[in-house]
C-alpha cells in the first residue's frame, strides 16, 4: 500500500545538518607548540638526539620545578614560560668542536 498524500504531509522533515564553524582559539593559532632539542654529530651530520616536548608540558614542568629549586629563586619563571609560549625561534645554539656535537634548542 502506498502512503496517502495526508500521511506524506504529516511526516516531519529532518532538521538541517549544522555547519561546522572553526573558531579562532589559541589551539589553532600560529603560536609555537613544541620545544625541540636536537644534538647532531658534526662529523657525520647525523642526529644523535632528537626530543620534542609539548610546550604545555614544559610550562607545567617549570611551574612544578620552581617549587623544588630554591637555588633558582631569582629566576623569573613566568617570564621564561611566556617567552617560550609566545615567540618561536632558536633559544640555544651551541657547537662543541671538542666533542663533535651541535646542540640546538628551539620552539616552533
Amino acid at each position: 500500500m502506498s502512503p496517502t498524500p495526508k500521511a506524506e504531509a504529516e511526516t516531519p522533515t529532518p532538521p538541517p545538518t549544522p555547519e561546522v564553524v572553526q573558531e579562532t582559539t589559541a589551539s589553532n593559532s600560529k603560536k609555537p607548540k613544541w620545544l625541540h632539542v636536537q644534538v647532531n654529530d658534526l662529523a657525520t651530520g647525523k642526529s644523535k638526539v632528537k626530543v620534542n616536548i609539548p610546550l604545555r608540558m614544559v610550562k607545567f614542568g617549570l611551574n612544578m620545578g620552581k617549587r623544588f629549586a630554591p637555588e633558582l629563586d631569582g629566576m623569573d619563571w613566568d617570564d621564561l614560560s611566556k617567552v617560550m609560549t609566545e615567540d618561536a625561534g632558536v633559544l640555544v645554539d651551541v657547537q662543541d668542536d671538542e666533542d663533535g656535537e651541535h646542540v640546538q634548542i628551539y620552539v616552533a
